[in-house]
């Protein structure tokens, strides 16, 4: 969903439907609006926040407020309100939200598990067991112990960043690309010959949407 927005723009009819699609499914939970407002400010933060630390270079000013607008705007089509009006307000409320919020719940474990499973899967079996290892090197303590996950030793911590911004000093002298690459282009192993609006969201719900 995120990839088609992406690629088409929230006010194109394909963006539009895919919001629509979103609001349905979202529609059937009972989630708080403070919640819809903290997952909405984590697409803002953390691929800025990961780009800081291993993109080839980091956002500059114009990118950043750039990322804030075009998810504030998406927030607001999701009908989220309270949308805090700056990118300094908003990345305050996802700091203290954090700070308030992040806790150890059995349900936080059993979902991060799942997550951790799927991701492993992307992956050639005999990495696996690195990739398993070096997961938690990418989340800071609070995550880690909210998440019922331990941190690594601290030499692989160390390893897993030095590797990781081998890769960002590497990719600095690779040419820039000419065309985008979406997610929603690529290969998707849950739909593997496609997929139409329709097919989009969980199976129990799909015959209601």
């Amino acid at each position: 969903m995120v990839s088609e927005v992406f690629k088409h723009g929230y006010d194109s009819p394909r963006g539009e439907a895919f919001i629509q699609r979103m609001n349905a499914i979202h529609r059937h939970y009972a989630i708080g609006n403070r919640d819809f407002l903290y997952v909405l400010s984590t697409f803002v933060y953390e691929p800025i926040r990961w780009c800081d630390r291993f993109g080839w270079r980091p956002f500059c000013q114009q990118e950043r407020l750039a990322c804030y607008y075009f998810w504030r705007a998406i927030g607001d089509r999701m009908g989220i309100h309270d949308i805090p009006p700056t990118y300094e307000a908003f990345e305050q409320f996802n700091r203290e939200f954090e700070a308030e919020q992040f806790a150890y719940a059995p349900t936080n474990q059993r979902v991060a598990d799942a997550t951790r499973h799927m991701l492993l899967s992307w992956f050639p079996v005999v990495t696996r067991p690195v990739v398993n290892w070096g997961l938690p090197c990418l989340l800071d303590p609070p995550l880690l112990a909210a998440l019922g996950w331990q941190p690594v030793p601290v030499a692989v911590q160390q390893l897993a960043n030095t590797a990781l911004k081998t890769r960002s000093r590497l990719l600095r002298r690779l040419p820039p690309r000419t065309e985008p690459d979406f997610f929603a282009d690529q290969s998707i192993r849950s739909y593997p010959e496609g997929y139409t609006l329709e097919d989009i969201g969980p199976e129990a719900l799909r015959s209601r949407l």
